[in-house]
């Protein structure tokens, strides 16, 4: 039986992922910072374990690789989902937010690659998947250190993807909008009615990904993909007057600070724990 391991999977994206892959058969490892939601969404699936995961750390991600594939087997994919969303604009970024925030969207992947690509290598086969954003193709006011950091997971995933395509791994970097989960929760999104999703359409996405083609990219939705091509051709000033027509500058800013109280709780939490040099 394959395994497939996930981080950030007790919640979200991460959870939606884990029982999609269930579905296709995979061994589940859920690798998560919180341990005990991870234990209880374990227990939700037919042939899953959960472990504690801190991704900004190189050594608790190599410990859960080896730990993954002494009990389970050898990893056959790989998600790097484990991701944080502060928001505010960039003048008033917390610094210790902003620390966490690049140790955990770029240095997470990073590290998460870096554990499990060897043994991959070794066998010539596996797949890995870098949750990014399409943020990190399209700038967001109030956004601006988060876009930061998916900017940099996609040129990471596109330049690791070009080192490794004769090794018989395969990479795949899944690019969502606005997902539904408690991470975008209070926050009004420019185009939010069109192309907001659910974390099941991500990770429908991602399932997908390791299927023959293996795209190298994913938008979710697949029209946001068209963004690309047609700002490159747009004057500057036409696409900034239509995305400030349709309140993309203050959407951001104005948040809903009640609905967004869980997350921003956790979130304080995980900030407070993450140092700088991320183990």
């Amino acid at each position: 039986m394959k395994v497939a391991a996930v981080t950030g999977g007790a919640r979200g994206i991460g959870l939606s992922t884990c029982e999609a892959l269930a579905r296709q058969g995979y061994r589940i490892a859920i690798g998560d910072i919180d341990l005990e939601p991870a234990e209880a969404a374990a227990a939700t699936l037919p042939d899953a374990k959960a472990w504690q995961l801190d991704v900004t750390s190189s050594v608790s991600m190599g410990q859960f690789v080896a730990d993954v594939e002494a009990d389970l087997g050898p990893i056959d994919v790989f998600v790097n989902n484990a991701g944080i969303m502060p928001t505010g604009a960039f003048l008033d970024q917390d610094e210790d937010a902003e620390h966490a925030l690049v140790a955990i969207n770029l240095h997470g992947p990073a590290n998460g690659m870096r554990a499990v690509l060897p043994s991959m290598i070794a066998r010539g086969s596996g797949h890995i998947v870098n949750v990014s954003s399409y943020a990190g193709k399209a700038p967001i006011p109030g956004l601006s250190m988060y876009c930061a950091s998916k900017t940099g997971l996609v040129a990471l995933s596109e330049t690791v993807r070009q080192e490794i395509e004769k090794t018989g791994v395969t990479l795949s970097v899944v690019m969502p909008s606005a997902v539904a989960t408690e991470l975008s929760s209070g926050i009004d999104f420019p185009f939010e009615k069109y192309a907001k999703v659910t974390p099941e359409q991500v990770a429908k996405a991602i399932v997908k990904t390791i299927g023959k083609k293996r795209a190298r990219e994913v938008a979710v939705p697949r029209w946001m993909g068209l963004y690309e091509p047609i700002s490159a051709v747009m004057p500057y000033r036409v696409g900034r007057f239509l995305m400030g027509a349709l309140g993309a500058d203050s959407k951001v800013a104005e948040l809903d600070t009640a609905t967004r109280l869980t997350y921003q709780t956790r979130l304080d939490s995980h900030i407070k724990s993450t140092t700088p040099s991320g183990g």
